[in-house]
């Protein structure tokens, strides 16, 4: 089984990924178990090194954004994949440089989401 977070501000955003995910894995015959996170560095520290995949909002307005997180799990040598999710294309070379391993642009595509999970799950 994998396991995947979801971090993001906007509960319709977390809903639509989640369904995309379970999707693609119910096509690919794999299970997936999805977690939400909002922020909590201590939420992250106790699941970090359980979670296959990381996606995380770069803007959360009155929260912990995923800028920090990234940061976080940087510093601390987590090995996953990071994906780093966006509306705003400003942010693309910001991310990479601080160690992020893609970036994906809101609003979502089922076959860009298709290809992160096979290059960063199943490759």
């Amino acid at each position: 089984m994998k396991k995947i977070l979801i971090l993001d501000d906007i509960d319709v955003n977390i809903l639509l990924l989640k369904y995309i995910i379970k999707d693609i894995f119910k096509d690919i015959e794999e299970s997936v178990k999805i977690i939400e996170a909002d922020g909590d560095i201590e939420f992250f520290q106790k699941y970090e090194e359980d979670i296959d995949l990381f996606f995380l909002d770069i803007n959360m307005p009155g929260k912990r954004n995923g800028l920090d997180l990234l940061k976080h799990l940087i510093v601390t040598g987590v090995k996953k994949p990071i994906i780093m999710q966006t509306a705003y294309l400003e942010y693309n070379n910001i991310v990479m440089d601080i160690g992020a391993t893609d970036i994906i642009h809101k609003p979502y595509d089922r076959l860009e989401i298709r290809t992160m999970l096979n290059k960063y799950l199943f490759d």
